[in-house]
């Protein structure tokens, strides 16, 4: 059994059908390489909508035209992850009609209301399941019977992840966290994915900080901590912004493709092929980006928590403070209304249950 993990999928600007009518000569390299696998999951960040009205207390919403459904089914995506944080942009109606758009189309999806995938195929038995950690200030959709999308609780998800293995069941698991724009991966996350691979054999693959970070085999597990972007392009506030709230750069175009070979419930095969989002076209598994992979791989070389995060708090830094020298007094002036302060209160609440669910268990590990 040959599977492809793909990384962020975001089908707007020049990745919609109506934007770019050449969108499927631009991604003609990347569906034939994806003819050689027998499923193919990505992370579905926009939900299908039209004229339903988006959600208060985020900076960015986004979204895709009904019609870009058709992208997924050019390129073989068989399965979706739904567990992040854009998915409830646009309330339950948005999500609904995302979740009627994909079974209509055969697409099969998971990470919301407890729902997982089961694949059973020759002598395998994989289990897909999706968490979307709440230190990335999710969209939460309001589904009766008290369901959401699957958050990143700690004790949950390790009860749910040793009980799939116990029922003969092989995890691969789709983990949405981290900070956007960085390529290295907190302690914490770290500490979590080594910890569950003295539980379980598996493979973990993240995503949402849109570039990529290092994977490692820990055991015999394997562990993509965030696999860039797959299908992305610049973000706007709203649309009478004339320059994007988040610009693609040469790190957003990166990414990763994790090709995963599976027999008898082992993975016998594993690799990661870069893809590179150009204007022109995507461009798969070129030789000169290799290097870059095995530099951002580096990283966790003699890992040493203290130096490592010591390193990595004083690049959060850098970036924060070249975001805030773009800032000047209209911007704030802009942002003085009832969306900016929801999306206070949001993150407050958020990171709260983050620590409650996640962080403190993490620490006592």
């Amino acid at each position: 059994m040959k599977i492809a993990l793909l990384g962020d999928i975001g089908l707007f600007g020049k990745n919609c059908l109506i934007n770019n009518p050449d969108f499927y000569e631009y991604s003609r390299d990347l569906r034939i390489f994806l003819k050689n696998f027998d499923y193919v999951i990505g992370n579905l960040e926009t939900p299908f909508s039209i004229k339903d009205k988006g959600i208060l207390g985020k900076s960015a919403l986004i979204k895709s035209h009904p019609i870009n459904v058709k992208i997924l089914k050019y390129l073989g995506i068989s399965h979706v992850n739904l567990s992040n944080n854009h998915i409830g942009d646009y309330k339950l109606n948005g999500y609904n009609f995302t979740k009627y758009l994909l079974k209509s189309n055969r697409i099969n999806w998971f990470g919301t209301e407890n729902k997982t995938i089961k694949i059973i195929n020759n002598n395998n038995k994989i289990i897909l399941s999706g968490y979307c950690c709440l230190s990335t200030n999710p969209s939460h959709i309001k589904i009766p019977n008290n369901k959401d999308i699957n958050y990143l609780d700690y004790n949950k998800i390790i009860k749910n992840l040793v009980d799939y293995k116990n029922k003969g069941f092989f995890n691969i698991v789709s983990i949405h966290h981290g900070i956007e724009h960085i390529h290295l991966v907190s302690s914490e996350d770290i500490k979590f994915a080594r910890n569950l691979s003295t539980k379980i054999d598996y493979i973990y693959y993240g995503h949402h900080p849109h570039v990529l970070q290092p994977f490692e085999q820990i055991n015999n597990s394997k562990i993509f901590y965030s696999l860039g972007n797959c299908l992305f392009d610049d973000v706007y506030r709203q649309k009478k912004d004339k320059k994007p709230l988040v610009k693609m750069t040469e790190a957003n175009r990166l990414g990763g493709i994790a090709t995963i070979e599976i027999k008898s419930n082992k993975v016998i095969n594993n690799k990661l092929v870069n893809i590179y989002l150009s204007n022109k076209k995507i461009y798969i598994n070129q030789k000169k980006f290799n290097k870059k992979i095995i530099y951002i791989n580096k990283s966790l070389n003699n890992f040493q928590k203290e130096s490592y995060n010591l390193k990595r708090s004083k690049i959060i830094k850098h970036r924060l403070f070249l975001r805030k020298k773009k800032r000047n007094f209209h911007w704030y002036i802009l942002r003085l209304n009832i969306n900016s302060f929801i999306q206070i209160i949001n993150s407050i609440i958020n990171f709260y249950l983050y620590k409650k669910k996640y962080l403190m268990f993490i620490k006592n590990l």
